[in-house]
């Protein structure tokens, strides 16, 4: 990532900076933080927003049913301001449970219910972030790995105040052939009262051509797309 936000200021002239969350026995420093990772981070302009207080993890808890892989990438939410007196917004990038089958169970739903678990847990937490923050202008988004018939999950974060900008299931991951489709793994949700969002949309950023320009995206890139959304700044209303 260094190499990323290096090459961003040189060629690009922007001055990018970035936060890492490691996963839940991933050190710093150790041969699975630096060769495995998978952390969930936050890169932002410091020219265009400012880190606003300290990154919060979030208290989710424990879960004896799904044991040591419950939020095992923690959720860990940040804030960021656009100038004085403008809108602030607290983002919490989240990867939650994969649909990797687990050896341990034979119910082949159990993934799902962990996702939704995770996401209940999440929910029951946002008094107390939005009390730390006093701000309700909250962004979940990330890999939820939830499935087109996946919804449980996603049902609790929209009764917890949210709208998914990807409800309509688009795919967001590297896919081609016959018998692949894209999966909408990928989510951004958005605070469903607030006007800094009114007219968010999701935007997924594709390779354009056959399927040959999506293995060549996979191999350089991802096995992900980009998704993104716009944010009103505008004067702050919370």
């Amino acid at each position: 990532f260094d190499a990323v936000v290096d090459e961003l200021k040189k060629s690009h002239k922007q001055n990018w900076q970035y936060l890492l969350f490691p996963k839940i026995g991933y050190s710093e420093g150790t041969e699975d933080f630096i060769v495995r990772g998978q952390h969930i981070g936050v890169a932002w302009r410091a020219d265009k927003a400012t880190l606003v207080g300290s990154p919060y993890a979030i208290e989710v808890g424990s879960s004896e049913e799904f044991g040591l892989k419950f939020w095992e990438r923690r959720a860990t939410a940040v804030k960021f301001s656009f100038g004085e007196g403008k809108t602030d917004v607290v983002v919490i990038p989240v990867h939650l449970k994969s649909n990797r089958p687990d050896p341990e169970h034979d119910d082949p739903n159990w993934t799902s219910k962990h996702r939704a678990q995770e996401a209940k847990t999440l929910v029951a937490q946002l008094p107390a972030l939005k009390k730390k923050f006093e701000d309700e202008d909250i962004v979940i988004l990330g890999d939820f790995n939830f499935l087109a018939d996946d919804n449980e999950g996603a049902d609790t974060l929209v009764a917890g105040g949210f709208r998914d900008l990807n409800a309509d299931d688009q795919g967001t991951t590297a896919a081609w052939g016959e018998g692949y489709s894209s999966a909408p793994f990928d989510r951004i949700f958005v605070a469903s009262t607030q006007s800094e969002f009114k007219n968010a949309e999701l935007k997924i950023s594709k390779p354009i051509g056959d399927d040959d320009a999506i293995r060549n995206y996979k191999r350089q890139y991802s096995d992900h797309y980009m998704v993104t959304c716009v944010v009103e700044i505008s004067a702050d209303d919370d």
